[in-house]
């Protein structure tokens, strides 16, 4: 199929739930990656331990989430997943170095 040619065949209820549910699903894990470098952040002010690290976290996941919001914009699922990567890949690396840290 030409990938020029637009899509004149109107998407089936079924497809139209899947994207539906799948949009609600990807919402909420950018939800869940914006807010748990808040909350590693809080816990870490309240611990009085490795604040460096958590803001360090902060501020590259909240990169990768411009990242995201730049790749919707200009309409590059490339950069969306980049940026999604790059969310997921500094949570895990803090909260491993954390937990070898402690």
């Amino acid at each position: 199929m030409n990938r020029e040619l637009p899509d004149l065949e109107p998407p089936s209820a079924a497809q139209e739930m899947a994207a539906r549910t799948a949009g609600q699903f990807r919402s909420f894990l950018y939800g869940l990656g914006v807010l748990a470098p808040l909350l590693l952040v809080y816990m870490s002010i309240l611990g009085g331990m490795h604040l460096w690290l958590t803001l360090l976290n902060l501020v590259c996941t909240y990169a990768g989430f411009a990242v995201v919001i730049l790749g919707w914009r200009r309409e590059r699922r490339r950069l969306v997943d980049l940026g999604a990567a790059g969310m997921f890949v500094s949570c895990v690396a803090c909260l491993v170095t954390l937990s070898l840290l402690s």
